[in-house]
């Protein structure tokens, strides 16, 4: 008896609002749902669709499921909007807005561009933002779907689908960030000495990614006809043989016109949020990751493949490569604070989703001082270039024999077989140095040890190898598994993290 009386209790309790995630039908968001037109549609509605209000406080008393929020007020309508984000999420099948002000008596009154044209933009702002991000990356996208033969036209989608992005979504109040979780928090995660959004950790990431943009806009401008000829100055016509092969072509639009996109979403991506990005904006640490980490690797397989299915290098590619894979040990400390996060969610019990969506709020951690650069040159790029990498000696010389297992094939004149397994694993033995650099990936320097037992049974297993090459390949391998055990200094703690940095 007594379970059904609470069963009852809770049934009465609950509203549209809440039953929403359960229900089927589709959501209406009707704005001065207290007035008389808005009251009187909402009951027509309500037959066929969950209908919710916004309304001022006083007139949210006249109906049942009704946000409270005033539309003169730019914290009202973003706290308004977040309470409608956190229960029913995205999914208004329609908005009908008839909030406004209006008076009888014929006198002007600042009301009326207030609540009738601010109030409008306010409640709008948010997706109309979002709305235009997209149209910006539609821009930049553009020419090379269309394979534009204008390089005018490039250029001009470029600049302005880029600005279009910017201004969108750089404009502070950032979009999709809870109101809580913007007003209140720390900057620096529980347990950490920094935090790893601080400009100086973004800012050798964004030099990097500007060094890449301008290589894929040249090698783009090729692909698109722009231009007669791609320079290289080792390798003769080999950058023009790389971006003009059939692994290239396999694309649908010029594979290094994707590249410049990747690039220029880089650079914005690193300027969006503040020093608690990890917390208020997780999804966009996740995608800042995706388009480094995974496409960091990507552009080593593209230079894994250059000898061994082309024949030939691109100098432009190694450049571009390189500022990419640097950018890896300087992108990993952010992601181990975003999971770190979203962890302790799902351990208090929160929902990551919402977490990951809208950020959230954090017990301990600290706040960060404000920076000033005002030190001198070489003390900000001494804190540019550390804060979270440091150049332990191990894998600096791992990195060196990286370099040489893949110049074997212009030392020792291997070929075939040995001389491609050289190059494949000199490829990711530095790959994997450099990303173990970032202390917070510091454990990753232990893949060296599994890529040193192909490299030393090589010689007895591959063709096309020499007396030398083959003795520089065992001595390569050993010293790979020597030079993995010293884990080298860690100069900060990170938390939960650190127990994971052997």
């Amino acid at each position: 008896m007594a379970n059904d009386i609470n069963e009852m209790k809770s049934r009465k309790a609950k509203t549209p609002l809440e039953k929403v995630a359960d229900s089927e039908k589709n959501i209406i968001l009707i704005t001065g749902i207290g007035g008389f037109l808005g009251f009187s549609l909402s009951k027509v509605l309500a037959q066929d669709y969950v209908v919710i209000g916004l309304d001022r406080e006083s007139e949210c008393s006249k109906y049942p499921d009704c946000v409270s929020c005033d539309l003169s007020s730019d914290r009202s309508v973003k706290k308004a909007m977040d309470e409608l984000r956190t229960r029913v999420g995205n999914r208004f099948a329609s908005v009908i807005h008839l909030s406004g002000y209006y008076d009888f008596t014929g006198e002007p009154n600042p009301l009326y561009e207030e609540v009738n044209v601010n109030g409008t933009h306010r409640l709008t702002m948010a997706w109309a933002r979002i709305a235009n991000a997209a149209v910006g990356l539609w821009l930049l996208f553009a020419p090379l779907v269309f394979w534009t033969p204008s390089a005018a036209a490039y250029l001009n989608d470029t600049l302005v689908g880029s600005l279009v992005i910017g201004f969108a979504i750089l404009a502070r109040p950032m979009p999709g960030i809870g109101l809580m979780a913007s007003m209140t928090g720390p900057d620096i995660p529980p347990g950490w000495d920094y935090s790893p959004l601080s400009w100086t950790q973004r800012i050798p990431i964004i030099f990097l990614a500007f060094i890449g943009l301008y290589v894929s806009r040249y090698l783009a401008a090729y692909q698109l006809g722009h231009i007669g000829s791609a320079w290289d100055p080792y390798f003769g016509n080999g950058t023009e043989t790389i971006i003009t092969s059939d692994v290239s072509k396999a694309w649908p639009v010029p594979d290094a016109g994707l590249g410049a996109v990747t690039y220029i979403l880089e650079i914005l991506t690193g300027i969006i949020g503040g020093r608690n990005r990890w917390r208020t904006m997780p999804w966009l640490v996740i995608l800042f990751g995706v388009m480094i980490v995974p496409l960091g690797a990507v552009s080593i397989f593209f230079i894994i493949i250059q000898p061994i299915l082309l024949g030939t290098w691109c100098t432009l590619c190694l450049f571009a490569a390189v500022a990419m894979l640097i950018q890896i040990p300087y992108s990993v400390d952010e992601l181990v604070a975003t999971g770190q996060f979203l962890a302790e969610r799902r351990r208090k019990g929160k929902s990551v989703l919402l977490a990951f969506m809208r950020g959230d709020i954090l017990e301990g951690g600290s706040k960060m001082e404000p920076e000033s650069f005002e030190g001198s040159f070489w003390a900000i790029i001494k804190d540019m270039l550390g804060g979270g990498v440091s150049l332990p000696w191990s894998l600096v010389l791992s990195t060196a024999i990286g370099v040489w297992l893949m110049c074997t094939r212009l030392i020792f004149t291997t070929q075939s077989e040995q001389a491609n397994s050289d190059h494949l694993i000199g490829a990711l033995v530095i790959t994997i140095s450099i990303t173990a650099l970032g202390e917070t990936a510091r454990p990753a320097r232990f893949i060296n040890v599994l890529l040193a037992i192909p490299l030393i049974a090589a010689p007895w297993m591959l063709d096309g190898g020499s007396l030398g090459a083959d003795w520089s390949g065992v001595i390569a391998g050993l010293l790979l598994i020597l030079l993995s055990i010293p884990r080298g200094k860690i100069e900060n703690h990170y938390g939960s993290w650190s127990r994971y940095l052997i």
